[in-house]
C-alpha cells in the first residue's frame, strides 16, 4: 500500500490493484514502483511499508487467516479483496461472519499480529531507506524565509533545552507603538522670578518719561520753527508778517468752525433757549466793539481777547471754568490786570464775564454739546480777522508778493496742525501769542 502523493486525501488508502483508477492520483502512474509502491522520496516509501504491514495484520486478524507473515503479497490481496467486498455491497454479511471469530482465533490473531508487527519492523530496521532517512532535526534547513522557525533553531543552537521555561524578552514601549508619534515633553515655564509691580510700575514710568521728553522734543522744535520764522518776518517784512499772520488765524478759526458744525444743538428749556439766543447777540456785539477799537486806535485789547476765547474756548476742559481764563487773559491784555479795571474806560469787562458766565452755566447743564455753545462766537471772530486782513491788503496794495504770503500761510498752517496733533493746549496758545501780538 502506498500513501497519497497529491495530499489531497490523506485518509484514503491506496489498495494494491485499484489506485490507477482512484479519482485523486490521475496521472500518477509515473511515481509507482514495480509493486506498485511510491517511489517519490525515501519517507514516502518507509510510510507505504509500515501501512502495509498494519493492513496486512488488520486482514489476518480479522479473516481468521493463520500467523504466517512470509508474504506481503498475500495480505495485500487480502486487502484488495476486503476493499472489493464492501465496494460490492457485501460489507453487511462480512463484518456480521467476522464478528463471529472465536476466542481462541482471537488469540492466534493477536500473536499473529505481534508477531508480523516485530517482524515488519525489523524488516524496515536493515532497509537501505532508512538509512538515508533523517528526522528534521537533523536535516539542515534555510529559515530565512520563516522568521519563527529560524528564532527557534537559533535557540535550540544557543543551548535551549525542552521543557525547561525560558524567559520571553519584552519590548521597550515606544518599541511596540511603531506607529504612535513620540510625545515630546511639555516646555517647561522659565525659572526666574515673577516680576513685582513695583518693577513694572517703574518700568511705565521710564517708558512714559521716555515718550514724554521725545514729544517735548518735537513741540519744543516745532515752536521754535514757528517762533523764528515769525520773528523774523516781523523785522525785515512787516506787512509779509501782518498778511501771513492774520489769514493764519482766519484758516484756524475757520477749521474750528467747521468742528462745531457738525454738533447739534441739545434740547433744553425756555431759560436755557434764552441764554444760548443771547450768546449770539453778547458775540456779536463783543466783536464789532473790538473791531471799532482795533480801527480807531490801531489795537484792541478786547478783540484780541474774544479772538483767543474763540480759538481756545472749544478745547477747554470741563474742569476749568470760562470766566477764570477771561480774567487770565485780561491780566495779560491790561496793565493793572483784573483787579485795576476801571468800568468807565474798559466797560466792556463787564459784559465780557457776563458772557463767559452765561457759557459756564450751559457746559455745566449740557456737558456733552458744550463746545456748540462756541460756534457764534468762533464765526464772529473768523469775520472780523476775514475783514481786518481785506483791510491791511487795501492799505499796502504794490508792497508785498502775494506768493509769498500764501506760503508762509501754507507753512504756518502745516506747523500749527503738527503742535494740534502733539498737544492740543500748545496749539491754542501759539495762535492766542499771535493774535495778541497782531490785533
Amino acid at each position: 500500500m502506498g500513501i497519497n502523493p497529491t495530499g489531497n486525501n490523506k485518509n484514503d488508502a491506496w489498495i494494491s490493484g485499484a489506485h490507477e483508477q482512484h479519482p485523486d492520483v490521475e496521472n500518477t502512474q509515473s511515481n509507482m514502483g514495480d509493486h506498485s509502491i511510491s517511489t517519490n522520496g525515501d519517507s514516502t516509501g518507509i510510510l507505504s511499508r509500515i501501512a502495509s504491514s498494519i493492513s496486512s495484520l488488520i486482514a489476518k486478524w480479522f479473516g481468521g487467516s493463520s500467523a504466517s507473515s512470509s508474504s506481503r503479497r498475500d495480505s495485500v490481496s487480502s486487502q484488495s479483496s476486503l476493499k472489493e467486498s464492501i465496494e460490492s455491497g457485501h460489507d453487511t454479511d462480512s463484518l456480521s461472519d467476522r464478528s463471529s471469530i472465536s476466542g481462541e482465533s482471537f488469540k492466534t490473531a493477536k500473536t499473529a499480529f505481534s508477531d508480523e508487527f516485530v517482524d515488519s519492523m525489523s524488516t524496515l530496521g536493515s532497509s537501505s531507506e532508512t538509512s538515508s532517512f533523517k528526522f528534521p532535526s537533523e536535516e539542515k534547513v534555510d529559515h530565512s524565509s520563516d522568521p519563527v522557525r529560524h528564532a527557534g533553531s537559533n535557540l535550540i543552537k544557543k543551548g535551549y533545552t525542552p521543557g525547561k521555561k525560558v524567559d520571553i524578552p519584552t519590548l521597550p514601549p515606544q518599541a511596540m507603538n511603531t506607529g504612535a508619534a513620540v510625545k515630546r515633553q511639555a516646555p517647561q515655564p522659565p525659572q526666574q522670578r515673577p516680576v513685582s509691580s513695583g518693577s513694572v510700575v517703574e518700568n511705565l514710568k521710564s517708558q512714559l518719561q521716555v515718550h514724554k521728553d521725545a514729544k517735548q522734543a518735537k513741540l519744543d522744535g516745532l515752536s521754535s520753527k514757528v517762533r523764528e520764522r515769525w520773528t523774523n518776518l516781523e523785522t525785515t517784512n512787516t506787512v509779509a508778517y501782518t498778511l501771513s499772520g492774520l489769514q493764519t488765524l482766519g484758516k484756524s478759526l475757520e477749521t474750528t468752525r467747521q468742528n462745531l458744525s457738525s454738533l447739534s444743538f441739545p434740547q433744553m428749556g425756555v431759560r436755557d433757549q434764552a441764554i444760548k439766543n443771547s450768546l449770539s447777540l453778547a458775540a456779536r456785539g463783543l466783536t464789532s466793539l473790538g473791531m471799532k477799537e482795533k480801527k480807531q486806535d490801531g489795537e484792541s485789547a478786547l478783540l484780541s481777547i474774544v479772538v483767543g476765547l474763540a480759538i481756545t474756548g472749544p478745547t477747554l476742559s470741563s474742569e476749568e471754568k470760562v470766566t477764570d481764563y477771561v480774567k487770565q487773559m485780561i491780566d495779560e491784555q491790561l496793565e493793572g490786570g483784573y483787579e485795576g479795571v476801571d468800568p468807565e474806560e474798559e466797560p466792556w469787562v463787564e459784559n465780557l464775564m457776563e458772557y463767559a458766565a452765561n457759557i459756564d452755566h450751559l457746559r455745566s447743564a449740557y456737558p456733552d454739546q458744550a463746545p456748540k455753545f462756541w460756534e457764534s462766537l468762533v464765526l464772529y471772530s473768523a469775520s472780523s480777522i476775514s475783514s481786518l486782513s481785506s483791510s491791511e491788503k487795501s492799505a499796502h496794495v504794490g508792497s508785498y508778493n502775494d506768493e509769498e504770503i500764501q506760503s508762509i500761510t501754507s507753512q504756518n498752517t502745516q506747523d500749527l496742525a503738527a503742535l494740534r496733533a502733539i498737544d492740543q493746549s500748545v496749539y491754542s496758545r501759539t495762535l492766542t501769542i499771535l493774535a495778541s501780538d497782531l490785533l
